[in-house]
């Protein structure tokens, strides 16, 4: 594993953490800037993602942080299997 690979798996750690800790406050009540701060981090994980080859699942249309933070579990998931496991 190179050092670029090894940077974008810490940057999709460091966002999946954060987007994570958002959706939680999310559920308690929403918020015009949590959500642009949601979707800013998702868009550094989708290119971190890219680098390394992970399927990155697109949200909807319909604004919904449950539907990032299964996005983002699901990513930890293909993270762990292709990478943490060699």
């Amino acid at each position: 594993m190179n050092k670029q690979q090894r940077h974008s798996i810490d940057g999709i750690k460091a966002q999946v953490v954060f987007i994570l800790r958002m959706a939680e406050l999310e559920r308690k009540r929403l918020s015009f800037t949590r959500k642009r701060k949601i979707e800013t981090s998702y868009s550094s994980l989708v290119l971190h993602a890219s680098k390394l080859g992970l399927h990155v699942l697109t949200p909807g249309t319909w604004y919904e942080s449950e539907e990032y933070a299964r996005n983002c579990q699901d990513m930890l998931a293909q993270l762990k299997l292709r990478y943490e496991q060699a």
